[in-house]
């Protein structure tokens, strides 16, 4: 028996290339399952400000959250790979587009196995200080579709260290 837990272990594939490999062991739930996967990240950037050495200030209108310049620069990635997981096993395939000025995550993937395709969209954001955020997921299979919901809001309480002093 497997304690529960859960083991990755990731390296750069290639020296002049962000391309990474990934091992991971996952022996959080009743059914353990081990995946390898190679995964290739791609950072864009699309404005028309990107020819400059120098990011723009943070107070320049043209790059506030409603100008559309956060859309414009963040990271893709895709990765295939596959993963070994009792009748779950099969060849899975992920793309996903994170915009690190908006703290928004976008992904889309599927996995082709023993049971048939299996497909999922998934939609996370988090605030800065990561005490807040949302993360929707919809997953499909031959058993059905699931929608799951999380919001977390941690509320955290700053108390003068001189409080401790008085009794």
């Amino acid at each position: 028996m497997v304690p529960p837990c859960l083991l990755t272990y990731s390296r750069r594939l290639f020296p002049d290339s962000g391309a990474q490999g990934v091992l991971t062991l996952d022996a959080l739930s009743t059914a353990p399952s081990l995946s390898v996967n190679a995964v290739v990240p791609k950072n864009f950037d699309y404005t028309p400000k990107a020819n400059l050495e120098e990011d723009p200030p943070e107070d320049d209108p043209s790059t506030s959250l409603l100008s559309g310049y956060a859309l414009v620069k963040g990271t893709s990635f895709y990765s295939l790979g596959i993963s070994l997981s009792g009748l779950m096993s099969g060849i899975q395939s992920e793309f996903g587009i994170m915009f690190s000025r908006l703290a928004l995550d976008l992904r889309i993937g599927g996995t082709l196995g023993v049971l048939g395709l299996t497909y999922w969209i998934s939609g996370a954001w988090n605030s800065s200080n990561q005490r807040t955020g949302v993360d929707v997921n919809i997953n499909s299979s031959a058993e059905g579709v699931a929608l799951t919901i999380k919001c977390v809001n941690l509320f955290s309480f700053v108390y003068p260290p001189y409080l401790a002093l008085i009794r």
